[in-house]
């Protein structure tokens, strides 16, 4: 699959969770299941686009305006009220990652492993501090896919921090416990990359990103 491809089928699994959230009462709660297979797909095509951008700084930038601009409807359509702290949209999550890969790249910091390794233990504790939607987890496993690019690799990724996030839940048996088993498989869309971008379309993802939030608000206002 092209990392084209790879997109819309996370999109389209983030749909099923976003609905089944959104409106419990007429979609089937196993959708939330099936929308985790979104973040691990998400978080590879992030790590890939930071290994092949021209500009990181640009990349980030990016994120950062697409993440602040998504935050107000995201709060609106996801949690009744505005909060810039609280249950952060995705995007942050993922800017997130690429800002732990930006200090890793730093060539202030290449020949000193030590300070390199202080400033991204900094980082990963202060941005353990916001809501972030899947956490410091979800940062850490962009970083490891940035690191480790093989299947294999990418595979033992998803399945150790997965694992680790959802541990207290293993037992007993819970609604979070199957989160933890549809995360886990979570590298099956990863593992079909075939390392071309595809036809996309210049910043698409961006926009649809934002159009589904205000298409969730819109249903339920009319709802």
């Amino acid at each position: 699959m092209t990392g084209f491809q790879i997109k819309i089928a996370a999109f389209i699994f983030m749909l099923f969770d976003h609905s089944a959230y959104l409106f419990p009462e007429a979609i089937p709660k196993w959708f939330r299941f099936i929308g985790r297979f979104s973040f691990p797909a998400f978080a590879f095509m992030i790590a890939e686009g930071c290994r092949k951008t021209h500009s990181l700084e640009k990349y980030m930038l990016r994120l950062g305006l697409l993440a602040a601009v998504c935050e107000i409807p995201y709060d609106l359509c996801f949690n009744g009220n505005i909060s810039f702290t609280e249950d952060m949209n995705i995007i942050w999550t993922l800017l997130s990652g690429a800002v732990l890969i930006y200090i890793f790249n730093l060539k202030e910091l290449r020949k000193k492993p030590a300070a390199k390794i202080c400033c991204l233990l900094c980082v990963s504790a202060v941005l353990d501090f916001f809501d972030l939607d899947y956490g410091l987890y979800g940062v850490l496993l962009i970083f490891a896919y940035y690191l480790f690019e093989s299947k294999p690799a990418v595979i033992i990724s998803t399945v150790l921090i997965f694992t680790v996030k959802w541990a207290k839940y293993l037992y007993p048996v819970s609604f979070y416990t199957a989160f933890w088993l549809f995360s886990c498989f979570g590298w099956f869309l990863p593992v079909l990359y075939n390392g071309k971008r595809g036809k996309e379309p210049r910043y698409f993802f961006y926009g649809a990103y934002l159009l589904h939030i205000i298409v969730f608000i819109c249903l339920k206002v009319f709802i």
